[in-house]
C-alpha cells in the first residue's frame, strides 16, 4: 500500500518534475503517524473518528497527564502498521503553546517483514 507524500514542515503534497511523490513502507508509516497527531478529531469529513480528541479531552482544563498519555498511546496504536509503543514522553511548552509528542513505536509492514522502530518526535500547537 501506499499514499502521496506530504511535506513534512507544510503539509503539501510534494511534486517532482510535476508529478505527485507517493510513498510507501517506514515512511509511510511515519507520515501515518504525523497526520493522525496533528488531526483534531472530527476535522476530516471523510472520517470524524481520526485523529486525537484535542477539542473534547486533551485542551480541557484540569486534564492529568496519566490520560494524556493514554489518549495519546491509543492514538499512536490505532495507526496502520505499529504493533506498540514502547516509549511515549509529552511536554507541553507554555511560551510556544506547543505540545511536544516523543515516542518510539515498533512496527511491521506486513506480516513477514522483520518489525522495525520508528522514534519521532511530533510538535502539536495548541
Amino acid at each position: 500500500m501506499s499514499q502521496l507524500e506530504l511535506d513534512v514542515a507544510s503539509h503539501d503534497l510534494v511534486r517532482r518534475n510535476g508529478t505527485f511523490q507517493r510513498m510507501s513502507g517506514a515512511g509511510e508509516i511515519r507520515q501515518s503517524l504525523r497526520v493522525r497527531l496533528v488531526l483534531f478529531r472530527g476535522e476530516a469529513f471523510l472520517n470524524t473518528d481520526l485523529g486525537v480528541p484535542y477539542f473534547s479531552e486533551v485542551l480541557r482544563k484540569g486534564i492529568d497527564e496519566a490520560a494524556l498519555v493514554s489518549i495519546f498511546r491509543e492514538a499512536i496504536l490505532d495507526t496502520d502498521g505499529v504493533i506498540s509503543v514502547d516509549e511515549l514522553d509529552l511536554d507541553y511548552v507554555p511560551t510556544a503553546r506547543r505540545l511536544d509528542v516523543v515516542f518510539v513505536a515498533t512496527g511491521s509492514l506486513d506480516e513477514l517483514a522483520e518489525d522495525l522502530k520508528i522514534e519521532e518526535k511530533i510538535e502539536v500547537p495548541i
